[in-house]
């Protein structure tokens, strides 16, 4: 658990850090820095930068260092930096940590954490992808009716007539996943478009980039790998199947998922032959995601769920700072009630990430208007972990407290 030192004892620390020139590394924005300490004067310290870094340096940056072996965080505000000198504030906490693997940091971006209250968790036989969607009823126009399942089927067969020489919907209630595509698709929740030139030949146009629909050829040779398949012999078994489809006058094929929650419940098959040689465009893919979304709002809807337990996110937790191995939220006094090293489900939302993960209570306190708690995390897939470092220490560092040795004389 982290310990806040004193004022005195505070000073007292920095100035033996500036008389050993002791190291120190930065942390600022995702960008990781390393120097050493130089200076303690008039309640700033300078700090001398291995590298000319000071271009675009934050007006806030982080600071972890090791004093007589114990690791030590800081946040404090950037007065200058020029060169090889950065010169910042005298931090107003500063803590130690003995146990700690990870980094503590302030967040950055779009991070989020809620709680998971009440019931248990609950599985589904189903198989589950890295990408998450919570039902929800979706804008299509009103030819599509959620409420009748039969007729919501019957207006998208006759819409997508237009542009889709076949069309199914498969689902895997009664059965797994089996060809590639359809493994690809069930464990990205993304669309999957074949040949790989039509992943590169969409033209995101003025609407944005697809890469949040699509799965990428980068994603295929990633999400093969994870399964523990050999990724090569994977994708030459694609390119096989779709020379072969070519020979059949099969020229482009559309695998969109049906998400409910972080499950793959099932998928929309198109596909274009014959004379429709032209790949699928922007405008298909877009109405083809938001009637898997609309599909699955009406099978939830219709009870194709209902024996599945659906429990509530509390969403008024505010992240005051996270690393690799925990995390500190606080919520108002009147949110749930909550105990020390109690387990809890968490979801941390990084993004468009949505990362399910389980942590204990190992702090708990409060001040007049909010509850304070620390968690350190206990059950986390190890995709999400790595992505989570990602995000929050930037794609150039793992997290770990590592600093440079102490200089030698």
């Amino acid at each position: 658990m982290a310990q806040e030192i004193k004022r005195i004892e505070k000073e007292f620390i920095f100035k033996n850090l500036v008389d050993n020139e002791a190291p120190v590394s930065i942390h600022a924005k995702g960008k990781r820095y390393h120097g050493r300490f130089l200076g303690f004067v008039n309640q700033k310290i300078t700090l001398e930068l291995d590298k000319d870094e000071c271009n675009g340096t934050p007006k806030e940056v982080t600071l972890f260092f090791r004093f007589r072996g114990t690791a030590m965080t800081a946040t404090s505000g950037v007065h200058s930096c020029t060169g090889k000198s950065l010169q910042v504030y005298l931090p107003s906490n500063v803590y130690r940590d003995l146990s700690r693997s990870f980094e503590r940091v302030q967040p950055e971006g779009d991070i989020q954490v809620s709680l998971v209250l009440e019931g248990e968790r609950f599985q589904l036989d189903f198989p589950a992808s890295e990408t998450y969607y919570e039902p929800d009823m979706p804008t299509l126009d009103n030819r599509f009716d959620p409420a009748r399942i039969a007729q919501l089927l019957q207006g998208f067969r006759e819409k997508v007539a237009s542009f889709a020489s076949e069309n199914k919907i498969i689902m895997f209630r009664e059965r797994k996943p089996e060809t590639a595509m359809e493994r690809l698709v069930a464990a990205g929740g993304k669309v999957l478009l074949l040949p790989f030139e039509d992943i590169q030949a969409v033209n995101p146009g003025p609407k944005g980039n697809l890469q949040h629909l699509l799965i990428s050829e980068d994603d295929i040779y990633r999400l093969f790998k994870d399964m523990g398949e050999d990724p090569m012999t994977e994708v030459s078994g694609l390119e096989e199947y779709v020379k072969k489809r070519k020979a059949q006058r099969v020229w482009h094929e559309l695998y969109c998922p049906v998400l409910y929650h972080e499950y793959v419940v099932g998928y929309i098959l198109l596909i274009r032959t014959d004379v429709q040689t032209s790949s699928f465009s922007r405008n298909v893919i877009d109405f083809v995601v938001q009637f898997s979304r609309l599909l699955s709002y009406s099978l939830q809807k219709n009870g194709y769920f209902k024996a599945v337990p659906v429990k509530a996110e509390f969403k008024k937790s505010e992240l005051v700072d996270i690393s690799g191995s925990g995390m500190l939220f606080s919520f108002p006094l009147d949110g749930p009630s909550l105990r020390l090293f109690m387990d809890l489900e968490l979801v941390i939302h990084a993004g468009k990430k949505r990362i399910p993960c389980s942590g204990r209570i190992m702090r708990l306190y409060r001040d007049s208007g909010r509850v304070y708690v620390g968690v350190q995390f206990l059950d986390m897939k190890s995709t999400d972990h790595g992505f989570l470092l990602s995000y929050i220490y930037g794609s150039d560092y793992d997290g770990k407290i590592e600093v440079a040795e102490p200089r030698e004389d």
